[in-house]
């Protein structure tokens, strides 16, 4: 019985399954409910209902928070055996989808709590409930950017699959443009933009080879046309 302990940054926190979850948990555990996850999500069209969130969420969560480094490389070869690049593909195709939603809500929040006065609380602005679709993509780009840095094989897969277009795409959308992050009061886009950069990094790094470079010259030079 080989229990997982995860903990936030700079707390030891306890055996959990899931955040909030204080019961002991084996590794046998957690890697076969990453695996049902995964499938569950696999065989989903749409990512934008609440058992699609939960799902996403959690894998996000055991990305993260291994203490132990041979543990946690055991998790993310589970996630990447368990068809991860394709829970990517899936959410990154409609992240634009997801983004503009998010923009939209969050523009009209600002203005329902904006004062007579003309001020507005910068962490009342914050929205308190993403969008399913947002809270989704942030979990996928929490996903991507933890596994592309302990698994080559991935970082290869996002190459295959078109990761690095999809990535500089949604970097490249208006609203997540310098203009619109300097004024921003939510810390969502500004973790969406840093996550992208993250995965990207981590590709090149790992795959450092002619084929990784022509994709991200050959996607560089179509946003110049």
């Amino acid at each position: 019985m080989f229990p997982v302990r995860h903990g936030g940054a700079g707390g030891s926190g306890g055996d959990m399954l899931a955040p909030r979850d204080r019961t002991k948990h084996t590794l046998g555990d957690v890697l076969g409910e990453i695996e049902s996850r995964s499938a569950s999500l696999l065989q989903q069209t749409d990512y934008a209902v609440p058992r699609a969130v939960a799902d996403l969420q959690f894998l996000a969560h055991q990305s993260r928070y291994s203490t132990d480094l041979n543990i946690k490389r055991r998790i993310i070869t589970k996630l990447v055996d368990s068809g991860l690049i394709n829970i990517i593909v899936h959410m990154l195709c409609g992240a634009s989808e997801a983004l503009d939603y998010y923009y939209d809500q969050t523009s009209s929040d600002t203005a329902d709590r904006t004062s007579l006065t003309g001020s507005v609380d910068a962490e009342s602005h914050e929205v308190d409930q993403l969008s399913d679709g947002m809270k989704n993509l942030r979990a996928v780009i929490t996903l991507a950017w933890n596994a592309t840095d302990k698994s080559s094989l991935l970082c290869q897969q996002c190459v295959g699959r078109g990761v690095i277009s999809m990535l500089l795409r949604l970097l490249d959308s208006p609203r997540l443009a310098v203009s619109e992050l300097l004024h921003a009061t939510d810390k969502t886009r500004m973790f969406i933009v840093k996550g992208c950069l993250g995965v990207l990094g981590c590709i090149v790094r790992s795959c450092d080879d002619d084929t990784t470079h022509e994709v991200c010259r050959e996607f560089l030079f179509t946003l110049t046309l």
